[in-house]
């Protein structure tokens, strides 16, 4: 074999050292997500046909991801004083606001009640119904970490929202509660999340056939390779008369 031969087979060698195990390690890491979003999905579904329980049976000890999407219930009077407006929140694939007002409790306790999401701040957001109110929410998680707002915000608008910073030591539940009954018009529903089992099946079949191309590439050239140098071995000399007669 030629010495450009072999630098060329040493070359796909470590060329394949490294395709194999990285399209086998990133197959397993797409599988793993792709089972977590299965995972998910079934959770979300699970809360979602689960009854709705008063929220001191899931949220008194604080917000788990266990209870995430699950349906509670509420009893007492809105606090449209209090009301803020969370910005840049995406509902449709448009950007707009999240209504966020606080519930107080009949026990006192203040809960941060996502109402709705409207196209804009003065985009007719109607205030809450007065007096005792019993309304079903699902329960989300805090999200987010720094400030709730900057000083050139427009009053009333918040980036995100805290019930811990905004309850100022009162009682308060430690996760934010999206409404789903009823959700005032012309307010728009939050949504559930995207149920979909995404691309990660998909993409542990893409490396899959990454790693098995490499492998048949890598023969295919090895072989090509080696094989002239195997029939030139395997050429018979010519007869002693035919050298003769040369």
């Amino acid at each position: 074999m030629e010495q450009a031969g072999r630098r060329r087979i040493v070359g796909l060698t470590a060329a394949l050292i490294v395709v194999v195990p990285l399209s086998v390690v990133a197959g397993r890491w797409q599988w793993q997500r792709h089972l977590s979003r299965d995972a998910m999905n079934a959770a979300v579904i699970a809360a979602e046909h689960a009854a709705p329980v008063p929220w001191q049976r899931l949220l008194e000890q604080g917000y788990r991801e266990s209870i995430d999407y699950r349906r509670v219930t509420a009893t007492g009077s809105w606090e449209p004083a209090g009301q803020l407006l969370v910005r840049r929140q995406v509902v449709n694939g448009e950007v707009g606001f999240v209504v966020a007002t606080p519930f107080r409790d009949n026990d006192g306790t203040l809960l941060w009640v996502m109402r709705g999401w409207a196209p804009a701040p003065d985009a007719g957001i109607p205030a809450p119904p007065a007096g005792t109110q019993t309304i079903t929410v699902r329960v989300r998680p805090v999200e987010g970490s720094g400030p709730l707002g900057a000083s050139d915000l427009p009053a009333r608008q918040v980036n995100r929202i805290d019930p811990a910073v905004l309850a100022k030591g009162a009682p308060h539940v430690e996760a934010i509660l999206e409404l789903l009954s009823p959700v005032p018009a012309p307010l728009v529903p939050l949504p559930w999340p995207d149920l979909s089992e995404g691309p990660h099946l998909g993409y542990v079949v893409q490396w899959g056939l990454i790693g098995l191309t490499a492998v048949f590439v890598y023969v295919r050239i090895v072989t090509g390779e080696v094989r002239p140098r195997r029939d030139d071995h395997d050429t018979p000399p010519p007869p002693a008369d035919e050298v003769a007669a040369a």
